[in-house]
């Protein structure tokens, strides 16, 4: 008995490229209108979360300190430099207000109310849920909970206003 083979189908032919052939053009996408950073913009909203962080765990120390375990004397003792501990802080704050430009930028109009409605919606979407999840592994209070998410959505929707308000101006 003979093996079988398989029925031998013609090779394919490319689609015909003559000009009397129609042919369907692709779709394009709109244009994105053209992304730019404002630098001072940037900068002023870190300096004014962080002064705003500042004072923020000023006012609610006490019940911070009793939430993460620690007293006044070991906040002021911790042998680590402040110096690199503030300019984490900027840089950090810096690059959020920065992501935050991109995003509301990206995403629609640069308006007030959008850098807020984007401020808001990455504050639930990352920072409040990675806290949640983070305290609830740590077995941390509500609390503390409370004090930390709260600063987090005062300080992003502060910096949602700034980048929203302050519009890079396009020099042609």
């Amino acid at each position: 008995m003979e093996p079988k083979t398989p029925p031998s189908t013609p090779p394919s032919t490319p689609p015909s490229t003559s000009p009397s052939t129609p042919r369907s053009m692709p779709a394009t996408a709109p244009a994105t209108p053209p992304f730019r950073l404002n630098p001072l913009a940037i900068v002023f909203a870190a300096i004014l979360c962080f002064l705003l962080e500042i004072g923020w765990y000023a006012y609610f120390r006490d019940p911070w300190l009793a939430g993460i375990g620690r007293t006044r004397d070991w906040l002021m003792n911790t042998g680590v430099n402040p110096a690199l501990q503030y300019v984490t802080a900027l840089v950090a704050l810096a690059v959020m207000a920065a992501v935050m430009s991109y995003f509301l930028q990206r995403t629609g109009r640069q308006t007030v109310l959008r850098g807020v409605w984007v401020a808001f919606w990455m504050w639930l979407g990352v920072v409040a849920t990675i806290l949640a999840t983070q305290y609830a592994f740590e077995v941390r209070t509500w609390a503390l909970y409370a004090i930390n998410a709260g600063f987090w959505l005062v300080d992003m929707i502060v910096m949602g206003i700034i980048v929203g308000a302050w519009k890079t101006r396009v020099h042609g």
